[in-house]
């Protein structure tokens, strides 16, 4: 199945994804698939037809990764999914500071008014105690969560212009939104290598905008 995935390809390839994660997280010489080839197949999986981690590969084996990706099914098990992800993890505000800049000059994007919001996603399941990681999402009400579930905030920083994101963050379940807009203007500012003048516009834009919102 091709799908949109032909499409997919070229606007990864405008906003240099693939380059931009090898060039931050450099893969072993010996891998087969670069981190770059493995989170833009996940990326592919995410906007054509969303599976469990652990089923990307049957999804890979129906669409036309091979063709479009150079990427064979085969080669995107769990244990190379989770290495990608792992490398990716310490270095996603570079990653993502850069395929916003790339962005914005690619497509012209208008950052003189942006719109930064929490949006509350509750968890179902837990794992052992034992195994159970202590940064693992807290438990909280009060942001439309439910009782006895773990609940996450997931931020977005969006353009007012065509609504394209340029940043985002993960929070655990009781922050509020308070408190997180100049923090989130800061990181943007710090990984966005933008000319002086336009940062500083989009700061003190992008902070007068939330502000009065909030």
């Amino acid at each position: 199945m091709l799908g949109s995935l032909p499409l997919i390809a070229d606007y990864a390839r405008r906003l240099q994804v693939e380059r931009i994660i090898n060039q931050q997280c450099p893969s072993r010489g010996n891998a087969h698939l670069t981190h770059g080839q493995v989170a833009l197949t996940i990326i592919a999986n995410r906007l054509t037809q969303p599976r469990a981690m652990y089923q990307l590969i049957h999804w890979a084996r129906v669409w036309a990764v091979r063709e479009v990706f150079g990427v064979e099914a085969a080669q995107l098990n769990d244990d190379r999914l989770g290495r990608a992800l792992d490398a990716l993890a310490p270095c996603i505000d570079l990653v993502q500071g850069a395929v916003a800049a790339t962005a914005v000059a690619e497509f012209g994007l208008d950052l003189s008014q942006l719109h930064w919001d929490l949006t509350s996603v509750v968890l179902q399941g837990e794992y052992p105690p034992g195994e159970q990681d202590p940064d693992y999402a807290r438990p909280a009400y009060g942001f439309g969560g439910e009782q006895n579930c773990k609940q996450l905030r997931v931020g977005e920083l969006v353009t007012a212009d065509g609504g394209v994101p340029v940043w985002h963050r993960n929070y655990d379940g009781g922050q509020a939104d308070v408190g997180t807009v100049v923090e989130t203007m800061e990181a943007l500012r710090k990984q966005v290598q933008l000319p002086e003048c336009l940062a500083g516009a989009l700061w003190a834009a992008a902070t007068a905008n939330c502000s009065a919102e909030k």
